[in-house]
Formats: structure tokens, C-alpha cells, sequence
């Protein structure tokens, strides 16, 4: 059995190694990399013989390595060296049999200047840097594509695509990234297993967002992140379910503040969302006692009851807690109550205390303020992602306002309007005067007058 298992492993293993064996390349042994290679010498007793070290990652190998097909030639500060066989790993290199000096110890050599003339290549086509504006490379189980700057409407540059075979056929993974939008969104990922899509923004939206998250299967979840440190209420993270929101925002550890916030709706009868409870969390401020802040709070709204449970001190074993329960009249009358420093609980119908009245009152006034904002966070939301899926959908890319190929318009506007000064600045100069004081002005500034005909002439021509 082990035998037949073992057998079994080889032939997986002899299968993949079949799958992913490389074709042949037809460019095998003419491509030439830059190797270095570390001799013996005085200064390096430690070095017996000579090595190979690649330069792009440091690693160093022996000279029988299979990646060295060949030797075109070497060259230190000093010289340069040809090789007669291109086979050879001896490297005596006074053996003018097997090396020839580019240049000999008496005789020096001057380089030749380049016949090229000065390239000059303009920021539209170092942006179209592929040809057809697109470049493919093709890997094992992944391909790669670049784009051109501005070639794509939606400002797409790069595209990683992972497969699960070799063939390019079945999807994993899809990354792409993008420049130069105005909705600020760089990058783009898809799961094609859990069909989970996520955008990232960069920071200096409107809206703070950070992140969307998204499942295009069940389409009432969705996930918002913020970058909370912007973000006038410091909200961090909005999780949308079909019948509920919750809020997150970040700690401040200066002073007490809301850290969570969970609302759950119900579905009327027309089809209309009401809020049923809303759960709140708190953190603690130092400079006051823990027993006396609120940790949780939560508001059922349509049974008429507000629980509260505050933090625990680090001599309690149990937090104390608040159950109010909203009267038909005026005054609350029903009520249950623990505090650490009380023996026992109560269960009571009596009427409490001024600071529990107080108490009971910022929590009622709370209460409306936490109902407003949840009858339009679902609206507010709801607006939220329409905008950012119809600027994903419809994108506009931005470019620099020095970019004079992409902002015709605007360098237009501005060569007009610099026209008209110098026509002007020349008409004033060429008109007769009769006054001696303004003479006198005119001959100054017609000391410029051949330079500013110049410029005009020059200015005009780049016009037309």
C-alpha cells in the first residue's frame, strides 16, 4: 500500500514537472547578462579561485554553474579584455592566446564620440513607451499587461491576472492598477472564488473613503472604510447588511468617545425600513471614574427601554447598569438598577433621583438625535455607493496644467492673453506724443522695442 502511494506521489510530482517545463527558447545561448566575476590576488588571500556573483541580487556562484553558457569578454577600470573561446573559464589574462587587451600598457586608445545624434523624446511618447500602447508578458499560471499612460478611458495602467492552469483559462485573482483619476482610485481587486471586489482610494476625497468592499453575489453586504484620522467624526468603517449599519470609529485616548454603533431596522408593512434597536460603545476617560461612564448603551426603540452598563474599576468584579424603561406620562416611574457601591440590586416603582432624571434625560435627548441620523443613514449610504460605482463607471482622468498636449485650451487661452499685452505694450509705444515728459518715457521704454518685435514675432508664429 505505501509502495502504491509512493508510486502514485512520483507520478503527481512527474505530471507537474511535465506541466510547468518551459518550452524551448529559440534565443537560448545569444542573450548576454553582466556578471561579476571576483579573481584571486594579493589583496584576496582569503579567495582560492575565481567565482561568479550575479549583480542584480548579490549571490555568488562557482564558474561551473549551468547559467554560464559563455564568456564575450571582461572589463575592469583599467581595461578591456576579449575572448578568443568563449568556453574557456581560465582567466590568465597576459595569455594573449586566450585574451586580447582592447588596449595595450603603451599605447592609449580614445573612445570615439557617439554617432548618434541627441535623442529627444517628447512626454507623450515616453508615456506611449509600448508598442500599440500595450506590452503582455506571460508567466506561469499568471499574466501581466501594461497600458500607456492616458491610452485607456478609465486610466488603467496595469493589469496582474492569476490563473489556476497553464493554459490562461481559469481565473483566480485580477489586480489592476490605475493613474491619474479624478475619483482618486489606484487599484482594484477581484477574487473570482469568493467574488469579493475591493477599491482602494487614495486620501483627499470628499468623503474620506478609504475602501469598498463588495460581493457580487449577495449585493445588500457592503463594507466602507475611511481614513478616520481625516474624517470630522473620525469614522473609520461602515458595515451594511440587508437590516442593519454598524459604525466604527477610531479611539481617542485623550478623552471618552464613541467607538461602535449597531443599528437594526425592521421592515414595515409598505415596505419602509424603521430603526427597531440601536447598541452603542464607549470608551473610558482617565481623569474620571470608570464606574460612573457609560460602556454600552442600547435604545429599544419601539419597546420604549434604554439599558445602560458602565465600566468596571479595577476593584469590581461586575459593571453597574441602568434599565430605564420610558413611561406613558411624564415621569418614569419603572426602572432597575445596579451600582458596585449599592449591596443590592432594585426592582423598584418609585421616583428617582435628581441625577438619575438627569441621566434619564440626556440618554431620551441622545435618543432622538441617534433616530434622525438612522432614518437617512440608509438614504446617506445608499447615495454614497451609487456615487462611487457611476465614477467607476464613467471615470474622468486629470492631468497637470503644465501638460500643454493635454490642456490645449487652457495653453491657448493663456498664449491669447499674453498676445494682447504685447500688442498693447507695442501700440502705447508706437503712438506720436506731444509732451516733453512723456518723450522722454517713450525713449526708455523704446530702448526694448527690437528685443519685445522679437518675442511678438516668435510668439505669433507659435500660434498660427
Amino acid at each position: 500500500m505505501k509502495k502504491y502511494a509512493t508510486l502514485q506521489l512520483e507520478e503527481e510530482k512527474r505530471k507537474i514537472e511535465e506541466e510547468e517545463r518551459l518550452p524551448d527558447d529559440p534565443l537560448e545561448g545569444r542573450r548576454v547578462h553582466y556578471w561579476i566575476v571576483i579573481l584571486p590576488g594579493i589583496c584576496r588571500s582569503e579567495i582560492c579561485s575565481p567565482f561568479f556573483v550575479d549583480a542584480a541580487s548579490g549571490k555568488p556562484y562557482s564558474l561551473d554553474d549551468p547559467n554560464f553558457l559563455g564568456i564575450e569578454f571582461i572589463w575592469n577600470d583599467e581595461n578591456l579584455w576579449f575572448c578568443h573561446n568563449s568556453l574557456s573559464r581560465d582567466f590568465e589574462l597576459e595569455d594573449s592566446t586566450k585574451w586580447v587587451p582592447f588596449k595595450n600598457r603603451e599605447n592609449k586608445i580614445e573612445i570615439p564620440l557617439s554617432w548618434m545624434e541627441r535623442l529627444d523624446i517628447s512626454n507623450k511618447d515616453y508615456q506611449r513607451r509600448f508598442y500599440g500602447e500595450r506590452k503582455e508578458i506571460l508567466y506561469l499560471r499568471c499574466k501581466l499587461i501594461k497600458y500607456s499612460e492616458y491610452s485607456r478611458s478609465d486610466g488603467l495602467v496595469m493589469e496582474i491576472i492569476a490563473y489556476s492552469d497553464l493554459n490562461w483559462q481559469d481565473v483566480l485573482t485580477k489586480t489592476r492598477s490605475f493613474k491619474h483619476r479624478m475619483d482618486f482610485l489606484y487599484k482594484t481587486e477581484y477574487d473570482a472564488k469568493s467574488k469579493i471586489t475591493k477599491h482602494y482610494y487614495y486620501n483627499g476625497r470628499c468623503d474620506f473613503v478609504k475602501e469598498l468592499i463588495f460581493n457580487s453575489v449577495d449585493e445588500d453586504k457592503r463594507e466602507i472604510l475611511f481614513y478616520g484620522k481625516c474624517h470630522p467624526l473620525s469614522l473609520q468603517k461602515i458595515l451594511i447588511a440587508k437590516n442593519e449599519i454598524t459604525e466604527q470609529f477610531l479611539e481617542n485616548s485623550q478623552e471618552s468617545c464613541l467607538l461602535k454603533r449597531n443599528m437594526k431596522y425592521v421592515i414595515h408593512s409598505n415596505s419602509e425600513k424603521i430603526i427597531h434597536w440601536t447598541e452603542e460603545y464607549f470608551s473610558a476617560d482617565g481623569k474620571k471614574p470608570k464606574s460612573k461612564q457609560i460602556a454600552q448603551r442600547k435604545f429599544f426603540h419601539l419597546e420604549g427601554k434604554i439599558f445602560l452598563t458602565f465600566h468596571k474599576n479595577s476593584d469590581q468584579l461586575t459593571a453597574g447598569y441602568f434599565h430605564f424603561v420610558k413611561p406613558v406620562q411624564e415621569k418614569v416611574e419603572t426602572y432597575h438598577q445596579y451600582m458596585p457601591h449599592q449591596s443590592t440590586a432594585s426592582n423598584n416603582e418609585h421616583n428617582m433621583g435628581r441625577e438619575d432624571e438627569k441621566l434619564f434625560s440626556e440618554q431620551i435627548n441622545d435618543e432622538v438625535k441617534i433616530i434622525a441620523h438612522a432614518q437617512t443613514a440608509f438614504v446617506d449610504i445608499d447615495i454614497m455607493l451609487k456615487k462611487l460605482f457611476k465614477e467607476h463607471q464613467n471615470p474622468l482622468l486629470k492631468s497637470s496644467v503644465f501638460d500643454e498636449e493635454r490642456n490645449l485650451d487652457i495653453v491657448e487661452d493663456m498664449n491669447t492673453k499674453e498676445r494682447k499685452l504685447r500688442e498693447k505694450y507695442l501700440s502705447e509705444l508706437l503712438d506720436p506724443v506731444d509732451a516733453p515728459e512723456e518723450l522722454a518715457e517713450r525713449k526708455v521704454k523704446r530702448a526694448g522695442l527690437p528685443e519685445i518685435v522679437k518675442k511678438v514675432k516668435i510668439n505669433c508664429e507659435q500660434v498660427l
